[in-house]
């Protein structure tokens, strides 16, 4: 799911990054007293999308996956539960039904 997903997204994530960090370029580029208390944060803006989108492209799902092989999550997104509170271990239980307590009528 990790790979189909990356792969059908990977395009729309890059376009949007890479026209949003053409298009501050000649905003980073100008160098005139006009544009010159506008130019860092073009520049941290510019760069904070680059930084996004490799952490969004290649960290995000590569932490999905480590914490998936770690903690066998995937088990359960499968639909097979798992005991609560025993920590993914299944405790040895009686198969026979628990005995039909009757109470008195008062």
């Amino acid at each position: 799911a990790l790979l189909n997903a990356g792969v059908m997204r990977f395009r729309p994530i890059l376009l949007t990054s890479v026209t949003t960090f053409v298009g501050l370029v000649p905003l980073m580029a100008t160098a005139t007293p006009a544009t010159a208390f506008i130019i860092p944060m073009a520049v941290s803006l510019a760069y904070g999308v680059l930084f996004a989108t490799f952490i969004t492209l290649f960290l995000v799902p590569s932490l999905y996956s480590i914490t998936e092989d770690l903690f066998g999550w995937d088990e359960v997104a499968q639909g097979a539960s798992k005991p609560a509170g025993t920590g993914g271990r299944t405790a040895e239980r009686d198969p026979s039904p628990p005995p039909i307590i009757q109470q008195p009528f008062s």
